[in-house]
């Protein structure tokens, strides 16, 4: 009898460890807070710290998982990089160990938490404060071996930051007629967007009917793409000779090349901060192409998205600001 549970048993261990997950209590991520400043000690005192510092804990998962967030001292990206690379090099030649797992492992011993229940995500802030979406290292344990994922300026996204003012409203108290500012939230922001993509993209571009798709609000988040655009990005764009011969035929032809925007954004309501991250792409007049078929405007037309990622977001934040 033993002989047949026993293998069935060890099956089903995984499921059952990872099913008794620790929910930690108050007492616990207080405990965590204190122990940053241990960590903070320790990349000091090994160096790390001249290029790396403590920016916060996050708590996911329903308080069952634990997430150290480091930031560089610095917001320039090739030098984020060249300092990340340098350092992994001279720490891996002085140890014999990796960065990756020196960082992670030192996290969940200074926590005292489980491999399994924590990360250590490394950022990079500009100077505005903002993150750099296109800049990330996760650490994480994966059965007992630590894993790196990293995204080091793999962005095919033009970006834009506006500040939305706040509104002036009336007022009347007691009778008293006056003015107030008032802050946007994130609901009226995004909403706002939409209404205005709406007007902006949904539209018939010579037998092309674009229009806003895939809208989601998550919090402090709003995406959304829109496709089949033509002439939006890419403004000097022109039809073939034969699709102008045929027109002339009176036959209706448009092969002018296609584009899909992609957009997401982030606004905090506090701040009035909007950021967007914009990828363009773009496909063949011909036939619209399937979702894997759109080509990145980077590299060329980087110049053509940069310059319309600006004018979009003075676009933007002059709407928003409306009464």
């Amino acid at each position: 009898m033993f002989k047949t549970i026993t293998p069935l048993f060890l099956l089903l261990l995984p499921l059952f460890a990872q099913a008794q997950r620790i929910t930690f209590s108050d007492d616990e991520i207080s405990f965590f807070q204190e122990r940053k400043n241990t960590y903070q000690r320790w990349l000091d005192q090994t160096g790390i710290g001249k290029v790396l510092q403590m920016d916060q804990l996050e708590m996911t998962k329903n308080n069952t998982s634990v997430g150290l967030w480091l930031t560089f001292k610095t917001a320039d990206p090739d030098s984020a990089i060249g300092m990340w690379n340098q350092l992994r090099r001279d720490f891996s030649a002085a140890s014999g160990r990796t960065m990756s797992d020196e960082l992670f492992l030192k996290f969940i011993q200074f926590m005292e938490i489980p491999a399994a229940q924590g990360n250590v995500q490394i950022y990079l802030r500009q100077s505005d404060g903002t993150l750099n979406r296109c800049f990330f290292i996760f650490l994480y344990d994966d059965d007992g071996v630590t894993q790196t994922d990293e995204k080091l300026l793999d962005c095919k996204a033009k970006s834009f930051d506006v500040t939305i003012e706040r509104l002036a409203i009336s007022n009347v108290t007691k009778g008293n007629t006056g003015t107030i500012t008032k802050p946007l939230s994130s609901e009226e922001v995004f909403n706002r967007i939409g209404r205005y993509a709406h007007a902006r993209y949904d539209k018939n571009l010579d037998g092309r009917y674009p229009k806003v798709e895939g809208e989601k609000i998550s919090g402090n988040l709003f995406t959304f793409f829109v496709e089949d655009l033509s002439r939006e990005v890419l403004t000097t764009e022109q039809k073939s000779i034969w699709c102008r011969t045929m027109e002339a035929l009176g036959i209706q032809c448009n092969d002018i090349t296609r584009e899909r925007l992609e957009f997401d954004l982030r606004y905090n309501p506090d701040t009035g901060q909007l950021s967007c991250e914009l990828t363009g792409k773009f496909g063949s007049g011909v036939y619209r192409p399937r979702e894997k078929g759109w080509m990145d405007m980077e590299p060329d037309f980087e110049s053509d998205l940069k310059k319309y990622t600006t004018l979009l977001g003075d676009a933007i934040k002059k709407y928003l600001e409306k009464p």
